[in-house]
């Protein structure tokens, strides 16, 4: 609450003959009747690097000014050294599929405190970027298959691959963002593999086998699938379809 004398702010206090700064009732200022802060910004609004770091938000006014902030910081203060600073941190933000991202600080005046310019607020922000997205590729390479074994059974009248049946499939790929290669079968069909699979190689090639477990399917396929390296991501390279 201001101190007045009648219906006007006292504009001055003195003891003896020294101007008072500042009067307070409590924790709370009573003179002079404002105080103003005059700035309150980043000292960098700068883009910062995916790896994150620090930025300071620095408040500039007079001692006993009173603020809130929101956004990337938040809290009351009330200003007892000028400059004061406060810190916000960016952490890492560079996985393939981050967003880039903002970090606003908003200041609001409170009590008799208030602004160099006559606002309601100051704002302040800066930016950091994301990462580099996926990008999605086509390794070169094929999938050959070859039934080995005809083995059949009659469902309802439709006929199917039965247990036992089994491929020989020549399959090869090249890519340098492959870390590791795999063999599967489609649909997800039990069995047993043979042969060479794929493994942890960007470059590599073999003759595998497939032989049917306990089920019946009307069709076969299978295919190469893969894991890369970065932020890479492969299309699996298929065989034709086997219908028996």
């Amino acid at each position: 609450m201001p101190t007045n004398l009648g219906p006007e702010a006292i504009s001055a206090i003195k003891a003896g003959h020294v101007d008072v700064v500042a009067l307070y009732a409590g924790n709370t200022q009573i003179f002079p009747n404002e105080v103003v802060l005059q700035s309150a910004a980043y000292t960098d609004t700068s883009n910062i690097s995916t790896a994150g770091g620090t930025r300071i938000f620095r408040v500039t006014g007079e001692i006993g000014c009173s603020y809130s902030l929101s956004g990337s910081l938040s809290g009351s203060y009330n200003l007892a050294t000028s400059p004061f600073d406060h810190t916000v941190t960016a952490s890492y933000n560079g996985s393939c599929t981050a967003t880039s991202r903002s970090f606003p600080v908003t200041l609001t005046p409170l009590g008799n405190t208030t602004l160099q310019g006559g606002g309601s607020t100051f704002t302040s922000s800066f930016t950091q970027g994301g990462g580099p997205g996926i990008t999605y590729y086509t390794p070169s390479g094929s999938v050959t298959v070859t039934n080995t074994n005809y083995v059949t059974t009659t469902v309802s009248g439709q006929l199917r691959w039965a247990q036992g049946a089994a491929w020989s499939i020549a399959w090869t790929y090249n890519d340098n963002r492959i870390s590791n290669g795999n063999l599967y079968v489609a649909p997800g069909l039990a069995g047993s593999y043979g042969g060479t699979l794929p493994g942890s190689s960007s470059s590599a090639s073999g003759t595998a086998t497939f032989t049917l477990g306990a089920q019946s399917t009307t069709q076969v396929a299978f295919g190469l699938s893969f894991n890369s390296t970065g932020c890479n991501e492969a299309y699996n390279i298929t065989s034709a379809t086997q219908y028996p």
